[in-house]
Formats: C-alpha cells, structure tokens, sequence
C-alpha cells in the first residue's frame, strides 16, 4: 500500500525531488560551460537524490510533529545514497578525464546542503583504519562519524522494512532499482573506501595538474550553487521570472538624448572616448569568441560607468546570437568596493533603462536592474505586482535579475565561497559578463590569488571579466588582458585640470591649521583629506576656532546660512547627516558659496564633488589620485590644487600598511627631485604605474599561495586545515552598533516601530528578521560604529536587553553625540574631550 510523503508541509518528496532534479539540471546545461553535458547531469542526480533520507518514517514524523533527532536527519544518508547512485550510473556521464571525481563532489555537496562547505576529508571515516566491516565496525568510528553512521544503520532498516511504500515513488523517480540494490547489500565499506581513493587522487592532482585541480574545486562550488539555489526555490514554491530582453545600443541612445551637443571641453573628450570604446568592442567580438579579461582605463570623469554599461551590453547581444539556440543572454554584474558608489550608479544605469525602455521597465524594475548589498531595499515586482518579503529576497539574493549592481563582498565571498548564502548565486555567474570597478581596492595579499581564481572562471564557466579602472593596477596578467580604449596614456596626457603639490616635510597640527587657512584664502573653498577620525576632528576644531569671528558658519543638523562654511565629514557622524552634508556643500560651491570641507577618506571614491583645491595627508598613490578627482572635476578652472602633506605622528602606515606608504612615498620623493614638488596631472599615469609596481614587488603574497593552495585541494572550510573560508575583504575589528535619533519622530520610530518589531524577543525569530529586513536602510542611516575599544570608555544606554546595540535618546545628546562632528569618545564629565 502506497502513502504519502513530504519534503516540506503540503509538498509532496517525489514532486520536489523531480522539480529540484530538473531545475539544477537547468541551471548547468548552459553552452558556456565546456563541461556542460557532464556538469549538468551530476546536478540532476544530485537533485533527484538530496532528501532521499526523508523517506524514513523518522523524518516524517518529524515534519508532522517537530521531533528532532539524529533518525530525523536527512542529509548524510541522502548523500551516501546519492553517491551511490551516481557511482552506479557513472557509465552514462559524459567520458571526461574528471568523471572519476563525480560521486566525490556529489557526496559532498548532498552532505553539506543545509550548512557551508567543508574539507571532503572532514566527511570521510578513515576506512583503511576503522571501517572495514559494516556496521560491526561503527563502534570503531570516533563522534563525529559515530552518531551519523549509527543512525544510518536504523535509517536503512526503516526503508527496508517500509519498501513496499517507498518503491512505487523511487520507481517513478528511476532509481528504485540501485536504491534497492544498497539497502540489500548495503556496500557501505566498499562505498567509503571508494570516496576516499578519489580524494586522495585529487591530493595528486593538485601536484601534477593545476588546472584540473582549480576546475573540481569550482565544479564543486556549482553543483553546490545549483542543489541549494533550486532546492530553496522549490520548498518555496516560488517561481523565477522569465528572462528579460535588452537591446544592446540603449547607452548610446541614452547619451545622445541627454547630451545632444557637448557644453565643454571634456563633454568632447568623452564622447570621443566612448565611440573609441564601442568601436573597440565590435573589433574584438569580431577577433575572438572568447574575451576572458577586457579592460577600460581612463582618468575620473571620463564616463567609465556607462562606457562600461555600453560594453557589456554588447557583448550580451553578441552572446545571445550566439546561444540562440537555447534562448539563452549572459547577466551583467557589476561589482564596486563601496556601497555610496553602488547608489550612484545604480541610479545612473535606472536613468538610462527607465528613458529607454519605459513602461516596460517600469513595470518590472527588478527583472532588468538588481541592487544586491546589505543596506538595499528588499523589493521585487513583476508585471506592477510587488512580490512579498520573503519571496524578493529569494530572488534577489538569487541574482534574478538582467543587470545586478552589487559589493565586492557579494562577488569575491561567492567565487572564493564556502558559505551557502554566497554560493546559491554562483550558478547565475555561468556566461556573465562581470564588470569590477576600482578593483585595486582588492587587499594586495589577494592579487595572485585573484588573477589565478579568475583565469579558472573564465575557462571553466566562460565568464567575460571587464576592468575598468583610473589606476591601472597589475592584478590580472598584462599579457591576457585586452584594452578597450588602447592608448589610454593619451586620455592623462590631454588632462590639465590639476597639478600635484608635494611636500613631505612633516608639519604638526597646529601648522596643518596655518597652511589649511591660507589655501582656503588663497582658492576660496578647500576639501581636507586626513587619515584617521581622531586628526580629522582635532584639526576641524582648530581650524573652527581659528574662523570664529570670521563670518564661518559650521553645518551642524541644518546648512548654515552663511556664504562661508566649514564642514566635518567622517564615519564619527551617522550616514544620514553625511549624505546630507554632501548634497548640500555640492549645491553650495554650485551657487558659489565658499567651504572648508574637513573629512576623512569617505569622500574618495564614489563621491561627485568639486572643489578648486584639495589639501590631503599621505597615503596610498592611488589614492591621492582618487581624491584629485574631486578637484576641478569638470575643468572648468584653469588648474586645480592638490596638495600633498605629511602630519606629525600621523598613522599613514597603520591606517593602510607599510607597504603602500613606503611605495608612495619613494614615488612622492621622485615627484619632488624630477618636477620640483609640482606634477601634472597628464603625467600622473606614469607614477601610478610605478606605484603598481613597487606594491607588487614588495608585497607578500604568502597569503594568496596559502588560499590557491586550498582551493586546489577543495578545502573549502576547515578547523585543521588552511582553508578557503579564511578568504575575507572586510576586517573583523570590534565595532559596537550605536543608533542616533536626530529628530523627536526618529526616536519615536526608534522605540515604537523598530524596538517592538525587531527587538522583542517574544515575537517569532522569521517575523523579526523580515521586519529587520524592511526597516534596515531608516536604521542604517542613524547609526555610527565606533570601534568598541574607543567606544566603551563612553558608551550610551543599551537598545536591546544585551546590549549588543546601544542608542542616544534625545535628551542625552549633548553627553554622547556632538551634531558637528559626531560621536564623543570620552564623557566631557571624566576627562577632555577625545580629540
């Protein structure tokens, strides 16, 4: 007598097994994949076979009564019965050189489907030493083999005894036979025995054949991606929207509607410079089909956002014809190190499809244009119906989306990955076109790694990488890299809009005042560039007191309504009075109103400001050259001043490592002997590529040895091992949340809305992370993260009971926040204020 099984509450296991066998299979059988046939049918077995263990009555027992126990765990059975499986029917996989690998990686990620991947060798019993007779050899197993295996042996005789029911579903699925077959001989030594050869094969080949042993690690990242993204979906019982048309000429309609005549001279220099690059583009769809790595260089302000959005959309079309046969158009990622980039140019690419595409974007936004990182606005609509909460975020997280703008976090943690919500989009990455923006914002000890990882992409999954970028920087091998606008040496030479002032003597605060008041006398506005929090408010106090029976106004909650301002601007202050502060100092100097400008790094990159002059401590070249794009960034003015000075006791060299310092300052040095203290701006190409050099000679790359090491022996996470999950671009200090009302309604959304939907404890954990989800950008935007070393010398009362996140009610204000310069380290009441 036949009954039913689940996988999920009302869904039935057979369904889901055939719809997750189905889809993942989808997801792989793409032409861009040279494994594609091998590829794609692994992942359909691994489909069929993931929760193979929920046909125990242990399982569905649980599921009706939420009973946990080790008999109720699915995974480690399922995985030993799909590998069988796959073993079993290992003669109908394509005959490649790699199929020997498959019922390993199959184990693997069947094992690993509601957790992260790990070492193959954490999964595997040493059978040559403890498992040679099965089961009387399970008490031989140490824990962490001994409970799993334990409770597989009760698992196979409940299927045994309950086979009669179970068949007629297997049959339909088309593996009763060899599921059968195991639980009547029950092969689990042989099974074992066999798993671990072909690891310790894959230990050889790392030492005799680097690629093949890159390819498996990424093969097991896939079939990883493809399992857990279509398993998600199906226990969802969520749909993905079909795919959306783009014609690849929208840019260059876009730019000439909006720009019919060019205004100035570098309105010329970019047109110029875009039909350069277009141009380029159909000459090399025309020489290769395989593009690998592509890149534009050219000064800040040339356009490189849409020249690189004109690029890929055509090598989108070019694929597309190429792939018509199954209907198949490459994604777009573009990927940027800084999150007040991603809005600028997610606004910029919304502009051009909303004008160009009309009520047919505007209907499903979200299917043409994605923005995927941690403070974006979880929202998907299709055909004007906006999905609910939790299914958006499945397809957002999912990279559903023609175009997804998105973090060099999101990117780089997935392609080096180990972790399942990184690696369920990976699969989306198979053919795309993937655009890295300022990509020498990459920690150097990455570089080789980076270089090695990609070339593994691009062969393996047919990924076009294109790099664009002001600096040039030597991650990715010179020789295999195509320039898109070739003589981009030209685009420097014809710049004039700044010149370089260098002097290295070092100068104490005080005289940092001095000079700050004389160029803002001499230029009329000035933006200050300084490296840490602590020199950026000492010296915005000094300089303000100095000004203060001068008209100077500083910008406090609300604009001054001077003509003369001085601003501060830093992470000490919440993102919402630094999106403000921007705006407002931009339409300011617009009206031609004066400012002194005093801020960290914040407004280096991603930042459309322009000042007449920059004064700026010493740091990395690059970035001295990022922030003389925020002067004269129109050349509108003859020349622009950038200055470049050295503080006293100034932590250049902890703040970015010595590497970059000392590189820059031998470059700096070179400056001064060869042009007097004075460059010019078509000359500084040639000083950011000796930097390049220096930094790549100089640094170790130990660290990228280390991770290629384990990628090529798929140690994807491990407590014993050197391993991939030790890849990380955002350093782990301790930081402690602190949210700062600035109005009476912020503190009254604060305690009424976001306490009781998020906080409270008694609510249900799923309806608190979806109202997290929905009120996290409003909380960003009023909370700082001050280092918790700093921080707790002063810290303000706890917002939840413990006290992981911290807030400053309104009437303690004065004690905690300044509304000039942000949070107080120190109580004013115990010691000075930490300036």
């Amino acid at each position: 007598m036949n009954r039913h099984y689940y996988s999920h509450i009302g869904k039935f296991l057979k369904e889901h097994l055939k719809e997750v066998g189905e889809e993942a299979k989808k997801c792989l059988d793409h032409p861009a994949l040279p494994a594609r046939d091998l590829l794609s049918k692994a992942a359909y077995y691994i489909g069929l076979t993931h929760d193979l263990g929920k046909f125990t009555t242990y399982f569905q027992k649980h599921l009706k009564e939420k009973v946990d126990s080790d008999l109720s765990n699915h995974a480690f059975i399922s995985a030993v019965l799909g590998a069988y499986i796959v073993r079993k029917r290992l003669c109908e996989f394509p005959d490649m050189p790699e199929r020997r690998f498959i019922p390993l990686l199959c184990y693997l990620v069947i094992h690993r489907h509601h957790g992260n991947l790990k070492d193959p060798r954490d999964l595997l019993p040493r059978t040559r030493k403890c498992l040679q007779k099965w089961p009387e050899d399970i008490k031989k197993l140490d824990n962490k083999f001994y409970r799993p295996f334990s409770a597989m042996k009760i698992q196979l005789q409940d299927l045994c005894s309950n086979w009669d029911r179970i068949h007629p579903d297997l049959e339909e699925l088309g593996i009763a036979d060899e599921v059968k077959e195991f639980l009547e001989n029950q092969p689990v030594v042989e099974l074992f025995t066999e798993l671990e050869s072909i690891y310790f094969e894959i230990e050889e080949t790392q030492r005799s054949n680097e690629v093949q042993a890159a390819r498996l690690c990424l093969w097991g990242q896939l079939l990883f991606s493809a399992l857990i993204d279509t398993d998600k979906f199906s226990a969802a019982s969520v749909e993905k929207p079909g795919r959306a048309f783009i014609p690849k000429d929208i840019v260059e309609k876009y730019i000439t509607f909006k720009y019919p005549k060019p205004r100035h001279e570098m309105d010329r220099l970019r047109n110029e410079f875009h039909s350069e690059v277009r141009k380029r583009i159909e000459e090399v769809l025309q020489e290769s089909e395989n593009l690998r790595v592509l890149s534009i260089t050219a000064p800040t302000g040339m356009g490189k956002t849409f020249a690189a959005m004109d690029a890929a959309l055509r090598i989108r079309a070019a694929l597309e014809e190429k792939w018509k046969e199954k209907n198949i158009a490459p994604r777009i990622v573009y990927a940027l190190p800084f999150i007040n980039i991603i809005e600028q140019n997610y606004e910029d690419y919304h502009n051009v499809l909303d004008s160009q595409l009309g009520d047919e974007y505007r209907a499903s936004p979200e299917k043409y244009l994605l923005r995927h990182h941690y403070l974006a606005e979880v929202t998907y609509a299709v055909d004007n119906e906006k999905k609910p909460v939790e299914e958006a975020l499945l397809l957002t997280e999912s990279w559903e989306s023609e175009i997804v703008i998105t973090t060099f976090v999101q990117v780089f943690q997935t392609i080096m990955g180990y972790r399942n919500r990184f690696l369920k989009k990976l699969h989306n990455l198979v053919g795309a076109v993937l655009i890295l923006d300022e990509v020498q914002s990459l920690p150097v000890e990455y570089w080789r790694l980076t270089d090695k990882v990609f070339q593994n992409l691009c062969r393996e999954l047919g990924l076009t990488v294109l790099q664009i970028t002001a600096t040039q920087p030597m991650i990715f091998q010179q020789r295999s890299t195509v320039q898109l606008y070739p003589n981009y040496r030209k685009l420097f030479e014809c710049q004039n809009r700044t010149v370089l002032q260098v002097d290295l003597k070092e100068k104490s605060e005080d005289q940092w005042v001095d000079w700050i008041l004389e160029l803002y006398e001499r230029h009329g506005s000035l933006m200050v560039v300084l490296n840490t929090i602590r020199a950026s408010i000492s010296i915005y106090d000094k300089v303000k007191k100095r000004l203060k029976n001068c008209g100077v106004e500083s910008f406090g909650l609300q604009p001054p309504e001077t003509d003369q301002w001085i601003v501060y601007l830093s992470t000490n202050i919440v993102p919402a009075q630094r999106r403000q502060r921007l705006a407002e100092v931009k339409n300011h100097l617009k009206r031609g109103g004066r400012a002194i400008l005093i801020s960290t790094q914040v407004v280096e990159a991603g930042v459309n400001i322009d000042f007449p002059a920059v004064l700026r401590e010493i740091g990395p070249f690059d970035s001295i050259v990022q922030v003389a794009g925020r002067c004269n960034r129109e050349g509108l003015k003859d020349t622009g001043f950038v200055y470049i000075g050295c503080l006293e006791n100034g932590r250049a060299g902890h703040v970015y490592g010595s590497v970059h310092i000392t590189a820059a300052r031998n470059v700096l040095k070179e400056i001064t002997s060869e042009f007097s203290g004075k460059l010019n701006e078509r000359d500084y190409v040639k000083f950011v590529e000796e930097y390049f050099e220096l930094i790549n000679e100089k640094s170790s790359q130990e660290l990228s040895e280390k991770l290629w090491n384990a990628y090529k022996l798929l140690i994807y996470d491990s407590l014993e091992q050197e391993a991939l999950s030790e890849f990380e671009l955002l350093e782990h200090m301790e930081q402690i949340p602190v949210c700062v009302p600035l109005l009476p309604e912020d503190e009254e959304w604060l305690i009424e809305v976001y306490v009781k939907e998020v906080l409270d404890e008694k609510i249900p954990f799923l309806e608190r992370r979806l109202a997290a989800i929905k009120h996290k950008k409003r909380f960003h935007d009023l909370t700082i993260r001050p280092l918790l070393k700093r921080a707790k010398e002063n810290l303000p009362i706890p917002l939840n009971k413990s006290g992981t996140i911290r807030w400053v009610p309104l009437r303690d204000r004065d004690a905690f926040y300044d509304l000039e310069f942000g949070f107080k380290w120190r109580s004013e009441d115990s010691s000075p204020r930490c300036l």
